[in-house]
């Protein structure tokens, strides 16, 4: 049923795809797409099959569309230089005095600088091609049969822009392999689920029959170089007095961001154990 397998967007009378209220709010309406489910979190191998398999499927709808051809959403949103000099300026701003008492983390990061820059560097380079990317492939995104037997539609498209395919199995990879939530505060509790990446890269690899040697050599790359670049986003606004996530306590960037590189440091451990 194509129905169920594509956002359809429903213009406004007058044949917008938007309508803007009074108070200046913009607003957009799609068909609604009936007896389908979504969960939030990936607690089954055959949840990560699925995953993996609709990530693959919509990249590979998409990858004979021009990348170039799409909007920016969001600029240098997942470029790693950037947000390795937005961290470096955080730290020498310091403007709510917080530097100090993270210098383990810091140093992890500065440490691991150059290696999480690869994807970016080579996206840059022109040496990886410019895709479509979602941009937000976590679970909760897909909309799945009632059954669960079926992943059949992408949704969130609001940052959907060109990109490289990497960013969206590194998000894939990051949200749906680890054992606890992102702001857990317990790292005894953040783990690297192997099984659950194994199942992952079988249902992506499935339909994702388009990339070149490069992107497919990369493609376990893209999940530590995507959680460190969260890290890294969650640590700098940490640093700048938590304005651009919405935080529920005081510490809660700073769990984020230990949270994720715990996950790393899990993912290093475990590397030799995965493809």
């Amino acid at each position: 049923d194509i129905s169920q397998r594509c956002l359809e967007v429903i213009p406004t009378i007058d044949g917008s795809l938007i309508y803007e209220d009074f108070e200046g709010g913009v607003w957009r309406t799609y068909r609604y797409i009936d007896r389908v489910k979504t969960i939030q979190t990936v607690t089954r191998e055959e949840e990560a099959f699925l995953l993996g398999e609709a990530v693959g499927t919509f990249q590979t709808q998409l990858s004979d569309f021009s990348g170039s051809d799409l909007h920016v959403t969001i600029k240098d949103f997942h470029d790693m230089r950037v947000r390795y000099a937005q961290l470096e300026e955080a730290v020498r701003m310091d403007r709510v005095g917080r530097v100090s008492g993270v210098s383990k983390e810091l140093e992890f990061l500065y440490s691991n600088k150059e290696r999480g820059c690869i994807i970016s560097d080579l996206l840059n380079a022109d040496r990886l091609p410019l895709r479509v990317t979602h941009n937000d492939t976590k679970i909760s995104n897909v909309l799945f049969s009632e059954d669960m037997n079926e992943g059949l539609c992408i949704i969130d498209l609001d940052t959907v822009m060109p990109g490289t395919i990497l960013f969206d199995t590194g998000d894939m990879i990051r949200s749906a392999t680890t054992s606890a939530a992102e702001d857990e505060s317990d790292l005894s509790l953040v783990r690297f689920n192997t099984a659950f990446y194994d199942a992952l890269l079988v249902g992506y690899r499935s339909q994702a029959d388009f990339l070149t040697n490069e992107e497919q050599a990369l493609l376990k790359e893209s999940g530590r170089a995507i959680t460190q670049i969260m890290a890294v986003r969650f640590f700098t606004d940490y640093l700048n007095g938590d304005i651009y996530y919405r935080i529920d306590r005081p510490t809660h960037n700073i769990d984020r961001a230990r949270n994720q590189i715990a996950l790393i440091k899990d993912m290093d451990r475990k590397w030799d154990e995965v493809d």
